[in-house]
């Protein structure tokens, strides 16, 4: 595909806007604020049924070899389309991962919802972290407490950071301990979002430590099935963010209420958000009404933070109209901006 350089956009423009071009324009949204407001109207969308998804699961997936039920898998192929009409959005995400040689391909095609005309073609890995961290700014925004200043991280890599960005748009963070396995990567993240953020990111050596103390509890790990905390420390008042399956222990979903992006994913993925899934299935919590979605938050059907003291626990399984939605939402900054390259010019 060849392609130019983008100077004055042109609306029949289709883009292309590689991995620095959407580094670039993340940068142009302090907080990322503008992302997480377009995921919300995504949200209430699919709370009030107004996406257009797929009827039997929200993507399609397929592994190898064939059957292979854990994460990670050794290869992986995924398809997430989906309308937002909201935001004036459609298209579809493409993922694949090899985990046996670490590495992977993936791409978001954009249109517009009103004419289906197509706008974009997105490498979206950091994007995809953009999808993934981000809805983490709508559960602080709703379910923490308003005074809450201080965050405990657990995991330092790439959602981490979107995790981060999106707690700081939507409090005044004052401090932040910031553990992982190791330290190095730690240390260096806590450089970068000390200076990003302007906010005091010290790396810690423990758990234990990274979870005392604290109002806001961000975890996004690798961890594949092994929990990373011990729930029973997660001090009164604490509102716990989760995006991956299988790091939390059951304490923590057993205690105080729990928020999820969608109930479906719970127990209906192709390998259920363990360990809520087996919570649920074996009669410690009801999925209807011991677990809230987050549209029901939204839009007052469920209550967000009712006391200070409450523990929350929030768990974001992905679902494709994020991918869109957050699509959408670096589309139009390439446009105000005037950043990425064009591939073709549509006629008419």
């Amino acid at each position: 595909m060849e392609t130019t350089r983008r100077g004055q956009h042109e609306p029949r423009d289709v883009l292309l806007l590689r991995e620095h071009h959407v580094a670039q324009l993340i940068g142009m949204d302090p907080g990322l604020r503008a992302a997480v407001e377009a995921l919300e109207r995504g949200f209430l969308d699919y709370h009030n049924g107004n996406l257009g998804l797929p009827e039997r699961d929200e993507r399609v997936r397929i592994v190898y070899p064939p059957g292979y039920k854990m994460r990670p898998y050794p290869k992986e192929f995924r398809i997430l389309p989906a309308m937002v009409p909201a935001i004036n959005a459609a298209g579809m995400r493409l993922g694949s991962v090899t985990s046996d040689h670490g590495s992977g391909t993936s791409m978001t095609i954009l249109m517009d919802f009103e004419e289906m005309r197509l706008l974009a073609f997105i490498e979206d890995h950091i994007l995809h972290g953009v999808r993934s961290g981000s809805p983490t700014g709508i559960a602080v925004k709703h379910l923490a407490r308003q005074d809450a200043t201080r965050v405990g991280m657990i995991g330092t890599g790439r959602i981490s950071g979107v995790q981060l960005t999106v707690t700081a748009g939507a409090r005044p963070i004052r401090s932040v301990k910031a553990f992982s396995r190791r330290a190095e990567p730690r240390e260096a993240f806590a450089r970068e979002y000390s200076s990003k953020l302007d906010v005091d990111v010290q790396p810690v050596d423990s758990m234990e430590e990274a979870i005392r103390d604290v109002d806001i509890l961000l975890i996004a790990t690798d961890s594949h099935n092994d929990a990373v905390l011990d729930g029973n420390l997660i001090e009164p008042g604490t509102l716990v963010c989760s995006v991956t399956p299988g790091e939390l222990d059951e304490a923590t979903c057993l205690r105080g209420r729990v928020v999820v992006t969608s109930r479906v994913r719970i127990t209906q993925d192709y390998t259920m958000w363990e360990p809520m899934a087996r919570i649920v299935l074996r009669g410690d919590r009801d999925l209807d009404n011991d677990l809230s979605d987050l549209g029901q938050v939204l839009v007052g059907e469920r209550p967000g933070r009712q006391s200070a003291d409450e523990i929350i626990t929030f768990l974001s399984p992905g679902i494709g109209f994020c991918d869109i939605a957050v699509a959408r939402w670096v589309f139009d900054l390439a446009v105000a901006n005037h950043v990425g390259d064009v591939a073709w010019r549509m006629e008419g």
